[in-house]
């Protein structure tokens, strides 16, 4: 009977892999307050992380299951061009750095 019960506790268990977000500028400086959304695109659009970054350019890390997601960084005021990328996650941590450059000012600045 023991048994059963630890089999059936492990059947729903899915391991999660952690995950690190950075954002820095295109020579590599971390930059602060950039909004940062993680989504899980694994079956549906869904909104897993929406965090500032901090003094080093990172959000919190987070543990995430096996499939494919979207790291979006974006500036609240608009500086920097949102950055969009996709990746995969499988069994390994990884760290996903996301590099932004400055918005052209269009003669306006």
């Amino acid at each position: 009977m023991r048994y059963l019960l630890i089999v059936a506790m492990l059947a729903g268990f899915v391991p999660s892999t952690t995950v690190t977000l950075k954002v820095e500028d295109s020579s590599g400086a971390p930059l602060k307050g950039e909004l940062v959304i993680l989504q899980n695109l694994s079956g549906r659009e869904h909104e897993v992380l929406r965090d500032l970054t901090d003094q080093g350019g990172n959000v919190p890390a987070v543990g995430l299951e096996p499939g494919i997601y979207r790291a979006i960084a974006t500036a609240p005021y608009g500086l920097w061009e949102t950055e969009v990328r996709e990746f995969l996650v499988r069994d390994r941590s990884i760290q996903v750095v996301l590099k932004v450059r400055p918005k052209a000012t269009r003669g306006e600045g």
